[in-house]
């Protein structure tokens, strides 16, 4: 396991985009991806260089998001290449930059931080790390607030 394993049945999780629904899927996020970062948590420790474990990881990441969006050659499309890139990058910042914020493991926040330099270093995408709090937030929020510029 490695940290491409972090990217898991992203179409399905944001199909649950209000506060309630929100939650719920980060917490079966949270869930699945557990034994992944136990794996990775142990490479990072038995590593002789953690900080290069964890750049590594950052990198199998992108590397394998780029391999199924822009690299992908069975998708014939530029545009679909890019819906799909989209995809990854809200599963990104929706779920898994907020689980390595909540993660009690001392690796989790520089694998984000690596995560999103490698990520923006390759052009795939803008986006900054948030927190699963500041999302439920944002989430909780009505639409008429949004459009009345309401804080």
């Amino acid at each position: 396991m490695d940290a491409r394993d972090l990217i898991i049945d992203y179409r399905e999780l944001y199909k649950e985009f209000d506060a309630r629904k929100y939650q719920k899927a980060f917490g079966q996020y949270c869930k699945d991806v557990s034994s992944v970062l136990s794996a990775i948590s142990q490479e990072v420790e038995n590593s002789d260089d953690p900080g290069l474990a964890i750049e590594k990881q950052a990198e199998i990441l992108v590397d394998a998001v780029r391999s199924e969006t822009i690299g992908n050659d069975r998708i014939r499309f530029r545009s679909t290449r890019k819906l799909h890139l989209e995809d990854y990058r809200l599963t990104v910042a929706l779920f898994l930059m907020p689980m390595l914020q909540k993660s009690e493991f001392s690796f989790s926040e520089s694998l984000a931080e690596s995560i999103l330099k490698k990520w923006k270093k390759e052009k795939m995408g803008d986006f900054e790390i948030g927190t699963y709090e500041e999302l439920v937030k944002g989430f909780e929020r009505s639409m008429i607030d949004v459009f009345l510029g309401k804080n």
